[in-house]
């Protein structure tokens, strides 16, 4: 029923017939059709902020000013991982790792090739890198790309040895400074009571060739006792 015909039907009603208890009903039925104020959606409609969205945006705005995500959290009263992901997602802050500017390439391809070549024939990943100015990340990943291996431990080792090995005079071709007349009065002062070091420096001989006489000379030695025993256990 329209509130105007509402309201005309209960002010027509004659006065005789309105009671107490009809005028308090009375007066209920016109506030709840007349007077009562419409209730407002609390949905979000758009344009409309809720008090939250506005902290936010102040706080945002504060830390596009220079303030600190952790001081506008607190003043603010907003979780720091909320106030960090959104300002983060606006672009007011950026990641740790877009702080690194990623520069342009410095190598050349034969730069690259040339490393990767002496990688091969053996030197290391870090020499190379440093030496054709080639990032050593980039030099792993090309090295993997197209198969270049870095020479084992035993072949570095074996390479090493031979390059040794070339620098060392030949046995062969040693000037021996003493002789075996020399040797022969050494190992007989020896046997006299001298020690190996005296001999060697007295007799001018290297304490090596004295040592490996006087072993020899102590195994023919032993070897002769053990015969001479078997030939008197068999007599």
């Amino acid at each position: 029923m329209p509130a105007e015909q509402t309201a005309t039907t209960f002010n027509a009603t004659d006065a005789s017939t309105r009671t107490p208890k009809n005028e308090e009903r009375c007066r209920e039925i016109k506030y709840l059709v007349t007077d009562k104020p419409q209730m407002q959606s609390t949905n979000k409609t758009c344009g409309q902020k809720r008090p939250v969205d506005k902290q936010l945006t102040d706080a945002l705005t504060a830390i596009q000013k220079g303030m600190k995500v952790s001081a506008a959290a607190t003043r603010f009263n907003i979780p720091y991982n909320t106030i960090y992901n959104r300002a983060q997602h606006c672009g007011i802050i950026r990641p740790k790792c877009s702080t690194i500017i990623k520069g342009s390439k410095n190598w050349t391809s034969k730069q690259m090739t040339d490393a990767l070549k002496t990688i091969k024939e053996g030197m290391s990943f870090t020499k190379a890198a440093i030496i054709y100015n080639i990032p050593l990340a980039t030099l792993y990943m090309y090295a993997k790309r197209f198969g270049v291996r870095k020479r084992s431990i035993a072949d570095d080792m074996n390479g090493g040895t031979s390059e040794i090995l070339k620098h060392l005079p030949d046995e062969s071709s040693r000037k021996r400074r003493w002789t075996e007349e020399q040797m022969s009065r050494a190992l007989e002062a020896i046997q006299k009571g001298m020690t190996i070091s005296k001999a060697s420096t007295e007799f001018n001989i290297p304490r090596k060739p004295i040592d490996f006489r006087v072993k020899n000379l102590h195994q023919k030695s032993t070897l002769k006792d053990r015969k001479n025993g078997r030939l008197k256990a068999e007599d």
